[in-house]
């Protein structure tokens, strides 16, 4: 029940989503010819919105809170699903501005969230 309610939640919000996204100019310009298999759907390299996870990691929360029981090891779950959600905003945030993280820095953030996250179940 939860997968299919975060599935149509997506699918009834994704055109909404994806125009803000643009309208806000989130996103980072991509030239297609660096990615094949992007060059049969896309005649032009265009802006394209690089802010997917956040959309449906927010169809997994709201679904999540409106369906599920909460107890402390969903919450746990649900907390690292919103951490490292943040990690993944920042990065394409600075993609945007041409000061994103780093591979090792993103490398050394999951290791630690992850390590607390262990910790903590």
């Amino acid at each position: 029940m939860h997968l299919f309610l975060s599935f149509f939640l997506c699918l009834l919000l994704a055109r909404m989503y994806i125009a803000k996204c643009q309208s806000l100019r989130i996103g980072h310009t991509i030239r297609v010819l660096d990615v094949k298999p992007l060059l049969q759907d896309y005649n032009k390299p265009d802006s394209i919105p690089s802010m997917g996870g956040l959309f449906v990691n927010l169809c997994i929360l709201i679904t999540s809170f409106l369906t599920l029981k909460i107890d402390p090891f969903l919450i746990l779950i649900l907390l690292s699903l919103i951490l490292f959600s943040i990690l993944g905003l920042v990065d394409d945030l600075g993609k945007k501005d041409k000061a994103e993280l780093s591979a090792r820095t993103k490398f050394f953030l999951e290791f630690i969230f992850s390590c607390l996250f262990s910790l903590f179940s």
